[in-house]
């Protein structure tokens, strides 16, 4: 059996087909590999792109008819939902009051759940310019490489729509908008063989702030070089590691967590 579409799928994209044939979105028959140009081995980069950015159309395509499906059922949803409260109110068997707290009381229990959790995105808050020239956080970090494996960088980093915009850092598309680490833990900038950064020019704002001078979970005695090796190995075997300390984020869910802290990821 063939997956379901959404609706107006096929519409949308027979109708672009139609009105530019020069498109390069294609029906649904037209979703195989198109065929090189035998013209020149040169025009191969050329083609390649131009299959990047038809498959990069298809897809927003479908996200957008995805979302506008979507958002028509929770219209309906919601209808409903305050049709029942406003019944519930104007006969005097609920308040309003009792209503809002238990609304709060449910947001904070399913922004904690793997229901929350899955339907978020996570952004740094806006703060400013990133190249403001505020005063960056400062950590020997040559002479601690050895001790702290440059933990840090396997840290989840919150991106800001300034860092999105520039275009240069690389963010999880399956944890929007985390900066991508790989598989190994650590960041996907991070240079493996001498534990620098390579986009130390253009780095997030949240590693400019940061510290591990305060994290317990890196240093048992920071001042005296002595590391937390039980904490920097956690930190390490973590699916989706612990976030840096502090921090201000926005998310797509107004009470989820608001803060830096440890994820529990056991269901997911």
């Amino acid at each position: 059996m063939a997956p379901r579409r959404p609706a107006g799928y096929h519409a949308v994209v027979s109708t672009s087909s139609r009105d530019n044939p020069g498109s390069s979105i294609a029906g649904e028959s037209d979703l195989g590999a198109q065929t090189p140009s035998s013209d020149s081995a040169s025009e191969a980069p050329e083609h390649d792109e131009d299959e990047l950015q038809r498959q990069l159309l298809r897809g927003f395509l479908h996200t957008h008819t995805r979302l506008s499906s979507n958002y028509s059922n929770l219209f309906q949803v919601a209808s409903a939902v305050y049709a029942i409260v406003d019944l519930l109110v104007a006969r005097g068997l609920l308040t309003m009051e009792e209503v809002e707290a238990q609304v709060r009381t449910v947001q904070e229990r399913l922004s904690e759940s793997p229901f929350g959790a899955g339907m978020q995105f996570t952004m740094q808050r806006e703060a400013g310019d990133k190249y403001d020239g505020r005063e960056a956080a400062t950590v020997d970090c040559d002479n601690r490489l050895h001790l702290c494996r440059a933990v840090c960088c396997s840290l989840d980093v919150p991106l800001s729509r300034q860092d999105i915009e520039e275009g240069i850092l690389r963010w999880d598309a399956g944890r929007p908008y985390y900066l991508l680490r790989q598989g190994d833990s650590y960041c996907c900038h991070l240079n493996r063989h001498n534990r620098s950064c390579s986009v130390y020019g253009v780095r997030p704002l949240t590693c400019r702030g940061y510290s591990c001078a305060e994290d317990s979970r890196i240093w048992k005695d920071f001042a005296g070089y002595v590391p937390n090796r039980e904490g920097i190995a956690e930190i390490l075997d973590s699916t989706d590691g612990p976030k840096l300390a502090g921090g201000d984020l926005a998310s797509s869910i107004p009470s989820s967590t608001s803060s830096l802290g440890p994820r529990d990821d056991s269901d997911g």
